[in-house]
């Protein structure tokens, strides 16, 4: 989707009303939801089916952060979480103006990072499996929302700083978007601006300027280089 659909499609660029945030341990999730807090939206976790009913009576921006363990909680069993996984998803779906972001890692990168903060997966922890086998199950399980979410970001070369703005840039926009790499996400939003709105004759005189900049410089640097350099020399004694 180019941006200008999207912004036509959102109007006023309003934030979107309802998220749900998911990803396995070590992807980034309490970062993006410090971000998610400061833009404005009240966190609710843990996130439970009974808590996805209640959507209609919320007024105000929130996000949902389901963490597919607390179903163990609810006496749903291990070898069943993966069904509890798709009707959660379904019923986040349902939710009025919902978008799912979904983060996600190399294995190497979560188990270092996990290994860093001294964590262990609650697989890990409860079930005493090794850690990356516990990782690659908790990525089979959200695998539901890996493939309906409008937003992807891979957070294995993305400092804690760069996946926040990488979520409010995003969410600012409403681009559905799928990254690695906030560079590479502004360097998509610039070009496409400039694509989709290039008839507008404010934006053509910056381009026509800079076009002719660039020309002009291009033509001194060949001016130089056609001078023979001991003639050069020779006038700057």
């Amino acid at each position: 989707m180019t941006f200008e659909s999207s912004f036509m499609r959102s109007g006023s660029m309003s934030l979107p009303r309802c998220i749900t945030l998911v990803g396995p341990s070590g992807s980034g999730i309490t970062t993006v939801s410090k971000e998610l807090e400061t833009m404005g939206y009240d966190l609710i976790q843990p996130t439970v089916l009974d808590t996805l009913k209640a959507d209609d009576t919320r007024t105000t921006p929130h996000a949902y952060i389901p963490k597919i363990w607390d179903a163990l909680d609810e006496g749903v069993p291990l070898e069943k979480l993966g069904e509890y996984a798709v009707t959660l998803c379904q019923a986040a779906q349902k939710c009025q103006g919902n978008i799912t972001i979904f983060l996600h890692s190399e294995i190497p990168t979560l188990t270092k990072r996990q290994e860093e903060n001294r964590l262990k997966t609650r697989l890990s922890q409860e079930y005493n499996l090794p850690h990356q086998q516990a990782l690659h199950i908790e990525q089979q399980v959200l695998r539901p929302f890996a493939e309906i979410a409008r937003i992807k970001i891979d957070t294995t070369h993305l400092s804690p700083v760069f996946t926040r703005r990488t979520v409010n840039l995003l969410l600012n926009l409403s681009i559905p978007f799928e990254t690695n790499s906030y560079e590479k996400l502004v360097d998509h939003v610039v070009s496409d601006f400039f694509h989709s709105f290039g008839n507008v004759n404010l934006l053509q005189e910056i381009t026509s300027q800079l076009d002719a900049t660039r020309d002009f410089l291009n033509s001194q640097r060949t001016y130089y280089e056609a001078l023979d350099p001991e003639r050069v020399r020779q006038s700057n004694r």
